[in-house]
């Protein structure tokens, strides 16, 4: 028989937000991935009620072993260098069973840089 966790209001008020699509103690089970759409999603309000509850090492963790397709790359790079992860990993990618990786967005759509010089809209 497994024992049912019990979490304080705040931290399931702030599942409820972040992870919006599930419960919110299904969305806590899951610390990793909780934690890597907090550190994506989450306003410094939210991180702040987040620290309380998770130590340091959990949002170390996270960025060890990132669940693939929630971070951003600015988020990610953001993170990694928060925690001294210079020079920063690459962007997790979705690994398929014949071990050839998902596509990046950015791969897709990539941002093109703006032209130089006189190419501006006329007014």
């Amino acid at each position: 028989m497994s024992e049912a966790l019990s979490y304080p209001e705040e931290l399931l008020a702030l599942a409820r937000r972040i992870v919006w699509y599930k419960q919110p103690e299904d969305a806590l089970r899951n610390r990793g991935v909780f934690l890597a759409h907090l550190m994506t999603q989450g306003s410094e309000e939210d991180l702040f009620i987040a620290q309380m509850h998770f130590p340091d090492e959990d949002f170390r963790a996270v960025l060890d072993n990132p669940p693939p397709g929630i971070f951003t790359r600015e988020t990610w790079e953001r993170w990694n260098r928060e925690y001294g992860r210079v020079p920063v990993p690459p962007l997790p990618r979705r690994q398929f069973p014949d071990g050839s990786c998902g596509v990046l967005w950015s791969e897709l759509y990539p941002i093109e840089p703006p032209p130089r010089g006189g190419n501006t809209p006329a007014s």
